[in-house]
């Protein structure tokens, strides 16, 4: 059955199906409050597809923005941001400088979605997770342990969505 809610960028929307037959493809809106699909077809398949397709168009915008800001304070030079669908990490960084993103963290509070963006970055001086690595994640971000931790806490909301 598919959610009556959805969260974006950290803030929960009812979610409101407008079935209109005059389009060809789902078109999604949001208000205030709300997040309304007007969509041709009202099928659970098509209307999760069409959400996540949504969402990784918004996290496909918004990742390169972030990296880019962020990238002033880490340093590095970043080769590709890829947005995919990852299974089990919400981001990683190859030795090639390549980094790739899980579209589900649009869902995430800014702050979260941030950093995993200085985590990632701070790959490209540190491949590791030692005690430099975080020495500099906090350098970046002094707060970051409370978006680690939001990740803990809620990141099964967001791997679960639109899974059916």
């Amino acid at each position: 059955m598919l959610e009556e809610k959805v969260m974006y960028r950290g803030k929960w929307y009812r979610i409101q199906i407008h079935k209109d037959t005059k389009r060809r493809r789902a078109r999604l809106e949001l208000d205030e409050e709300e997040m309304v699909i007007h969509t041709p077809i009202t099928s659970e398949v098509f209307l999760r597809e069409a959400m996540e397709k949504w969402f990784s168009a918004q996290a496909k915008m918004v990742f390169p923005v972030r990296v880019m800001h962020f990238q002033r304070l880490t340093g590095g030079t970043v080769r590709q941001i890829r947005v995919k669908d990852q299974k089990t990490r919400w981001g990683s960084c190859s030795s090639l400088n390549n980094l790739n993103f899980s579209w589900r963290l649009i869902m995430a509070p800014p702050e979260v979605l941030d950093y995993v963006v200085v985590h990632e970055l701070c790959h490209l001086t540190h491949m590791n997770h030692s005690r430099d690595f975080w020495e500099m994640v906090e350098r970046v971000m002094p707060e970051y342990r409370q978006y680690k931790q939001w990740l803990k806490e809620h990141g099964h909301v967001l791997q679960m969505a639109f899974r059916g």
